[in-house]
This record gives structure tokens, C-alpha cells and sequence, in this order.
């Protein structure tokens, strides 16, 4: 059914590599046959998010969705808590969604950031639990026929710098590249502030 098609968000929760997906009301590439076909997962529509205009959200099953809720039930959305246990529900490995709350609140944690991307599924995490959280992303039950290659992305401190990787020694090279880029630019920014 999606097999020649890019994947994309969508159709990695339609694959059922997603546990959730989260659509802007007025998303214009949601054709009206897609709607309904989503209507057909339980959802939330109109989930203030705290950004800009609500949300639609729609979950694989019902545990799921229920799982969501009761763990946002006393938080405030927008807040830092709000959003560790929105990337949960997304899908995001644990430690990458404790590391998106806890940027929120420690500007230095911007040098660390890297952008992971792996069949649809994207995140930020630590480049130090590169290897842990790939890990978690490699055991979901994706089929072989799906290329089984990360993204990722480092803007911190210049211009981007970007990685694709199918393997642990690939990733710990990474690491490494990244610890010296992350002290020269580090360094360089430094100097210009002084």
C-alpha cells in the first residue's frame, strides 16, 4: 500500500512504526480521504499543545491513547513535563524525550543537541546517548524492506553538519566528530565574546 511512497510521518503511523501522530488542524497535505481514514484511530482533536493552534492527535490503540492522558492529566501544556511525556507518547526513546524537557530549561544543553531521523520517526537527544538511543529505535518492528539508516543532524555553533549511519562503530565515529566540532566551536565563540 505505501510501499513506493517516501515515508513520512504519516505513513510510518499508518505502517504502525508510530505509536502517535500529532497533525496541525490546517495541514493542507492531509487530503480529506486521509482524514477519515484517521478518524478511524482513537484521537484527541483540538489538543491545546500550547503552540500556535491546536493539535489533532491520533493514537495506534486505545492503551495508548489512555496511557497519554492520564500522563498529561495534571500538567500544564507547554511545560517542560507536558512535553517529555508528549515525546513519549510519540514514540521517542526515553532518554531522548528527557533530554528535549530538560533543554527547555538548560540553554547549555544546545551544544549536545543533535536532530535524529530514522523511517519518519525524528527527535532531538544527546549526542552522548547517540548509541543508547538508536539502540531503542533499531529494535522497533520495522520491517527489513525499510532502510534502516539514521539521520542526523548538528547545527550548534555554525553550519550543519549531517551523518547518515547503519551501524554502532558509525555512530561512536560520530560521537567523536562531534565532541571535537563541539569544542572548536566552543572555543571560537569564546573568543569572539571576549
Amino acid at each position: 500500500m505505501f510501499l513506493d511512497e517516501e515515508l513520512t510521518t504519516l505513513t510510518s503511523f499508518l505502517k504502525g512504526y508510530k505509536p502517535s501522530l500529532i497533525c496541525n488542524v490546517d495541514d493542507e497535505k492531509i487530503t480529506e480521504d486521509i482524514r477519515t481514514q484517521l478518524l478511524s484511530y482513537p484521537h484527541v482533536l483540538d489538543i491545546e499543545m500550547g503552540l500556535a493552534q491546536p493539535q489533532h492527535m491520533y493514537f495506534l490503540n486505545q492503551n495508548i491513547k489512555d496511557h497519554f492522558l492520564s500522563s498529561i492529566k495534571n500538567l500544564d501544556c507547554g511545560t517542560p513535563e507536558f512535553f517529555y511525556q508528549l515525546g513519549l507518547a510519540l514514540g521517542f526513546p526515553e532518554k531522548a524525550a528527557r533530554f528535549f524537557r530538560d533543554r527547555e530549561t538548560d540553554d547549555s544543553l544546545t551544544w549536545f543537541r543533535i536532530c535524529v531521523e530514522y523511517c519518519a520517526i525524528e527527535f532531538v537527544c544527546n549526542y552522548e546517548d547517540l548509541i543508547e538511543v538508536v539502540q531503542d529505535l533499531w529494535k522497533l518492528p520495522i520491517p527489513e524492506f525499510e532502510d534502516d539508516t539514521i539521520t542526523l543532524h548538528y547545527y550548534a555553533g555554525g553550519p550543519e553538519v549531517r551523518y547518515r549511519v547503519c551501524s554502532e562503530k558509525g555512530l561512536k565515529r560520530v560521537q567523536e566528530e562531534l565532541r571535537l566540532i563541539t569544542n572548536y566551536r566552543r572555543l571560537k565563540e569564546n573568543e569572539k565574546s571576549q
